[in-house]
């Protein structure tokens, strides 16, 4: 009897498991699918990191000439954020091997007036562009060896004078300077475009040539647009300076792109 009635314990417990569903092997919940939200709000991988060279030299800024020429000019580092950006060290040298100058600019506008003034406060050019750049070409005979010159922008139409950017100014490279450039220009190999395209542009950057080396560099990214050592050599030029370092990021994210495409 007493076997008979723990069997009928044993058989009541089992029975009362089953029907909970405890005593028996349960399946996996198959994997879920990630939403698409969840993929789409997934992190991105951060940026590589890089050791950015230190390329000191290209701001050579004198604070009490800037100002004097600022004043002149009717504008200020750090004024309104509608006005034009200059996208350049306050104050560095120049050759004028078919220099850049560009500038940042927010707001509605048809386009921009460029004014490029001597030390004395003489207008030497004045163009308007649709862009927000400006190739100077045949720059050399403009300027003299040695002289300060200084360059503003506004966007157009405007009303009012006092509507220029900030004034950034350059420094002509005296004459032994410049024939030490031209010596080590005339030594680059002509055979291959782009080798001889990169070494002009690292000559420039050794001399702290920031018009012409951003405009070499730039001409080159039209050449060979999908060459990521320009974007690179070119980003760490933009490094240098506080103001251009959204042009730098811009182009070491690009030049990211490009080595991740290779094989």
């Amino acid at each position: 009897m007493k076997r008979a009635g723990l069997r009928l314990l044993i058989a009541l417990l089992l029975t009362a498991g089953l029907a909970t569903g405890q005593g028996q092997p349960q399946s996996a919940p198959p994997p879920q699918k990630p939403s698409q939200s969840t993929a789409k709000d997934a992190p991105k991988a951060p940026p590589r990191k890089r050791l950015v060279a230190d390329l000191s030299g290209f701001e050579m800024s004198d604070p009490s000439q800037t100002r004097k020429q600022r004043a002149l000019l009717g504008a200020t580092r750090g004024g309104p954020s509608r006005l034009p950006i200059l996208l350049a060290p306050e104050l560095t040298k120049f050759y004028g091997s078919s220099p850049l100058f560009a500038w940042r600019a927010t707001g509605r506008r048809q386009g921009f007036e460029i004014v490029l003034r001597d030390d004395d406060d003489k207008e030497i050019l004045r163009q308007q562009v649709n862009t927000a750049e400006f190739r100077l070409k045949d720059a050399s005979p403009r300027f003299q060896p040695g002289k300060t010159y200084y360059w503003s922008v506004r966007s157009f139409p405007s009303l009012i004078e006092s509507s220029f950017s900030q004034a950034a100014g350059f420094v002509v490279v005296p004459d032994p300077e410049r024939q030490q450039i031209e010596k080590e220009l005339a030594a680059i190999s002509q055979g291959d475009t782009y080798r001889a395209g990169t070494a002009r542009a690292r000559v420039l950057v050794n001399h702290r040539l920031w018009y012409d080396a951003i405009g070499a560099y730039s001409d080159l990214i039209k050449q060979f647009p999908e060459r990521a050592e320009l974007y690179e050599e070119r980003g760490t030029v933009y490094a240098q300076i506080e103001v251009t370092k959204a042009e730098a990021d811009a182009d070491f994210t690009r030049a990211d792109e490009l080595q991740a495409k290779k094989p």
